[in-house]
């Protein structure tokens, strides 16, 4: 199994969001993701980002060139189900998320779906 990690993202100007990070060989599959971890359910907005680092499946603390800082909010293993250049389906098997995961892009866009407790 592959791990994955949610992160809270704090920036210095007192916004927030969640990193969704999949282990992918030697990066980091990365959506972000303005819900937090807790509340996801449905279908949420997200925008995918450049793969990350990693280091970050345990990492926390501050963010270099400073862009805030991150701590961990979610972390588990997931099963790859359906991958696509639009679309990634994972079983998540977490200590807050249980559950599949679909990400679609549309149109310009990038949509997760979760669905709690599936699987």
């Amino acid at each position: 199994m592959s791990r994955y990690v949610v992160l809270e993202h704090r920036l210095d100007d007192g916004r927030v969001h969640w990193d969704f990070m999949l282990e992918a060989d030697s990066v980091l599959w990365t959506w972000q993701v303005k819900e937090p971890v807790e509340t996801w359910n449905g279908i949420l907005t997200c925008c995918r980002l450049v793969d990350h680092r990693i280091t970050y499946l345990g990492y926390e603390g501050p963010v270099s060139r400073n862009r805030g800082e991150v701590r961990q909010v979610d972390a588990g293993e997931y099963i790859l189900i359906e991958s696509g250049a639009d679309r990634l389906t994972v079983r998540l098997d977490g200590q807050v998320l249980d559950g599949i995961v679909r990400l679609e892009q549309r149109d310009d866009n990038w949509v997760l779906i979760y669905t709690r407790g599936v699987g």
